[in-house]
């Protein structure tokens, strides 16, 4: 009985913080990817899938390492995640946005790391902004190519 009582109240401490956490609801049998999201500072410009971006439209870039993993051989252009949809999340704020795969990125350090435009970080976690990045994790949606949302499909009216 002695081993009961301080196992029952952990469990118990437990289950009271886990609503207290934010709630991540993927999608059932979904690839989920955890990395560090930066963002473009202006325009991302000419991404590497053959499309020019700006900092108000909802775009993503991944790892080089991922992205060329994808890959289509020669031309990046044809690589199957060009004009993907991510869904990502801040592990901060609890925040989601949506935005369109432009392209590789060079910088990022993981293998699971983004680079979102301003626009996608303001909605994922704009108080990370003078820090630079915030903690995500993200999955592929399978959206049509050549979609790419703006942060005003996607305004709320608080």
């Amino acid at each position: 009985m002695f081993f009961f009582t301080p196992l029952f109240y952990a469990l118990l401490a437990v289950a009271g913080l886990s609503n207290a956490l934010p709630q991540f609801n993927f999608p059932p049998n979904m690839r989920k990817y955890h990395g560090s999201a930066t963002f473009y500072n202006g325009d991302p410009g000419m991404g590497t899938c053959g499309k020019m971006s700006t900092g108000t439209e909802l775009v993503v870039a991944v790892s080089s390492e991922f992205f060329n993993a994808h890959g289509a051989g020669d031309d990046p252009t044809k690589n199957p995640l060009c004009g993907k949809v991510l869904t990502i999340h801040s592990m901060n704020t609890g925040m989601e946005t949506k935005a369109t795969v432009v392209g590789d990125c060079p910088d990022c350090g993981g293998l699971y790391d983004v680079k979102v435009s301003l626009a996608a970080m303001v909605q994922l976690d704009k108080s990370s902004i003078p820090q630079g990045h915030t903690n995500v994790y993200w999955f592929e949606n399978g959206s049509p190519k050549g979609f790419i949302p703006r942060a005003e499909d996607f305004a709320t009216n608080s």
